[in-house]
C-alpha cells in the first residue's frame, strides 16, 4: 500500500474532475482549513457515508519509561479522533 500525500491528493481529485490544479488545490486547502475550524470550536464533523471527526480529550496519566522502567507523568493532551461509517466499514470489508 502506497500513502498519498497531499500533492498526489490534489492530482487525483485534478485528474477525476478536470478542474485546474489550482482550483484543486484551493478547494482542498479550504476544505482542511475549515475542518480544523470546526474541530477547533469543539463540533464534530459528520459526513455521511464516510464517517466523524471529533475532539478527543486524553487525562493526565502515569506512564513508564520502557528503557528506565522509571515513572514518568504522561500529560493531558487532545487528539482528533476518526470513526468510519457503518456504510464506509461495509465497503472497505467486501
Amino acid at each position: 500500500m502506497a500513502t498519498v500525500g497531499k500533492g498526489e491528493l490534489i492530482e487525483l481529485v485534478r485528474e477525476k474532475t478536470g478542474k485546474t490544479k489550482k482550483d484543486v488545490q484551493l478547494i482542498i486547502n479550504e476544505t482542511f482549513k475549515t475542518i480544523q475550524d470546526v474541530l477547533l470550536k469543539g463540533d464534530t464533523i459528520n459526513i455521511k457515508g464516510f464517517g466523524a471527526l471529533k475532539v478527543s480529550g486524553r487525562k493526565e496519566r502515569i506512564g513508564r519509561n520502557p528503557a528506565t522502567g522509571e515513572k514518568i507523568t504522561i500529560p493531558a493532551y487532545k487528539t482528533v479522533v476518526f470513526k468510519i461509517s457503518d456504510l464506509f466499514r461495509e465497503t472497505l470489508n467486501k
